[in-house]
C-alpha cells in the first residue's frame, strides 16, 4: 500500500538521475525532494526532515562521504542509501562509518530500489509494517539485536542491524549471503559485513555446505532458532 506522506530526498549531481529517481518515487505515491548540492542537501534534512535520503557518492564541491557525515549529524536517524557505480569495499566502508545505513550499485532497477526504501522505512519506524509482522508492532524488535554503542563500530549501524536481526529472526533454515542481501534488501557487501560482526558477537551460526567441486558455500541462521 502507497504511504503518500513520505517524503523521499534524493542528492545527485545528473539531473537525469534525479529525474528517473522522483518518478519512480511518484509510482508509490512518494513526495521528492531533490538536489544536486550536498550543502543544499543538508539545509533540507534541516527544514523538510525527509523519511529517507538518497544520495550519489560523485559530488561537486563536497563528496558523498562528506555529505553523509553532515546529514547524519543534522538527524541522527534518518535512513541514509548511498547510490554509486563503485564497487570497492573500501568506499563502502567509508560510507557506513561516516553513518550510511546501506549501499547499492548503480544502475538500480526500480523494483530493488521501492524495496530498499520500504526496508528502511518500517525499520525506522516511518512507514506501516508488512500484515506478516502486525503481530508483532509496527516498530522492529530492536531490543533482540546485539547491542551497539552510539558510535558506529567498524561501520555497523544500528538501525542496518536491526533490519538484518529481524529478517533472520523469522528465518528457520540456514541462507546465503545472497539471500540474506535480497530479503533484507541491502547490498551484498552490507550483508556480508553484518552477517561478520554477528557472527562474532555470537548471534548467527555459520554452516559451511560443501559441493561437489569449489569452495564450500557458507550459510546462515539465527542462532536462537536452531
Amino acid at each position: 500500500m502507497n504511504q503518500p506522506n513520505i517524503t523521499v530526498l534524493a542528492v545527485d549531481d545528473s539531473q537525469d538521475i534525479l529525474f528517473a529517481l522522483s518518478a519512480i518515487c511518484e509510482l508509490e505515491g512518494w513526495r521528492t525532494l531533490t538536489t544536486t548540492e550536498g550543502s543544499e542537501a543538508i539545509e533540507l534534512v534541516r527544514q523538510s526532515r525527509p523519511d529517507i535520503v538518497l544520495v550519489d557518492y560523485h559530488m561537486p564541491r563536497m563528496d558523498g562521504i562528506e555529505v553523509v557525515r553532515n546529514i547524519r549529524a543534522a538527524d541522527p536517524a534518518v535512513p541514509i542509501v548511498v547510490l554509486t557505480i563503485e564497487s570497492s569495499r573500501a568506499v563502502a566502508d567509508s560510507f557506513l562509518a561516516a553513518g550510511a545505513d546501506d549501499f547499492a550499485l548503480k544502475p538500480i532497477k526500480p523494483i530493488d530500489l521501492i524495496s530498499r526504501i520500504r526496508v528502511h522505512l518500517r525499520a525506522a519506524g516511518r512507514a506501516a509494517a508488512p500484515a506478516a509482522s502486525a503481530e508483532k508492532g509496527d516498530q522492529p524488535a530492536r531490543g533482540n539485536a546485539p547491542a551497539v554503542p552510539d558510535e558506529y563500530v567498524k561501520g555497523i549501524s544500528p538501525l542496518t542491524l536491526s533490519i538484518i536481526c529481524n529478517f533472520l529472526r523469522f528465518q528457520k533454515e540456514f541462507l546465503t549471503i545472497n539471500e540474506i542481501s535480497t530479503g533484507c534488501g541491502v547490498a551484498y557487501q552490507t550483508a556480508y559485513r553484518y552477517l561478520t560482526y554477528l557472527v562474532g558477537e555470537g548471534s548467527v551460526s555459520v554452516h559451511s555446505e560443501y559441493g561437489r567441486q569449489g569452495r564450500p558455500k557458507q550459510k546462515y541462521r539465527w542462532r536462537e532458532n536452531e
